[in-house]
């Protein structure tokens, strides 16, 4: 997949990757995991959280490219029995020993990193390869966005997910993203706002004194006649246009005499 240039990767697309994950992480414990009504927790972590050590992490992509990675520590390796077999209490059966449990841990993480690549529209990476590995330790430091996740399935139970810039390029540009309105120009976007305008028909000055014996019936002149024209402005003294005062319908109004 091509980079792009730039890519616009906010707020929006953040939301929906995260929204992506959820789903993703309910249908896959439905499948893999014996105790229901999981409710998973995902939530966005700094890049440089996710490169701990002691991590065990399945990557998936397409010719040793990564598009995603699943992380896990060994005390989730050590309680996937339990969650497997319906039981989250932290003692372990002894039946199973370390080496099937870590069998267990990487077989349920590649399933895991598979259905994200699916769900991304990336199926030809899906079935391409899933390896052990490590993110690069220069993760974020290269100007391509990357997304850390932190995925709870209880609170001892933690999975991370790193999605790559080829991952989240995937869902900004598939079907979730195709239904959102197109960004328009900005001129077409204010289009509708609706503006006031101020009308100047003219402008009077009065002494302290005068001011303070106004009193009704008092005529204030103003400095222009009326046959001038007067000025139209939008707030901030930005003149529009002139025009004559008038009346419409025993309302006053204005009739346009020259554009600024």
């Amino acid at each position: 997949m091509m980079h792009r240039p730039y890519r616009l990767f906010g707020d929006t697309e953040q939301r929906n990757a995260i929204r992506q994950v959820s789903k993703e992480l309910v249908e896959w414990t439905s499948e893999w995991m014996a105790i229901g009504n999981l409710s998973p927790n995902v939530e966005v972590i700094p890049l440089t959280e996710i490169l701990q050590d002691g991590m065990h992490w399945q990557l998936a992509g397409t010719h040793d490219m990564p598009f995603v990675a699943v992380g896990y520590s060994g005390v989730w390796q050590r309680q996937l029995p339990g969650l497997l077999l319906g039981d989250v209490l932290e003692t372990q059966p002894d039946t199973l020993s370390d080496h099937i449990a870590e069998a267990l841990a990487l077989q349920v993480a590649r399933a895991l990193a598979e259905r994200l690549l699916i769900a991304a529209g990336l199926s030809e990476a899906a079935s391409a390869n899933i390896w052990s590995g490590a993110p690069p330790n220069n993760v974020g430091q290269t100007g391509s966005p990357y997304l850390a996740l932190r995925c709870a399935l209880s609170p001892e139970t933690v999975l991370d997910i790193l999605l790559y810039p080829e991952m989240l390029d995937a869902w900004v540009d598939g079907p979730e993203d195709s239904v959102r309105e197109p960004i328009q120009p900005v001129a077409q976007t204010f289009d509708n706002e609706r503006v006031n305008l101020e009308i100047i028909i003219g402008e009077g000055e009065l002494t302290i004194e005068e001011l303070g014996t106004l009193a009704t019936g008092d005529v204030i002149p103003l400095d222009r006649k009326l046959s001038q024209e007067i000025s139209i402005r939008l707030a901030g003294n930005v003149s529009v246009c002139s025009g004559f005062l008038g009346g419409v319908h025993g309302r006053l109004a204005v009739q346009v005499a020259a554009k600024r």
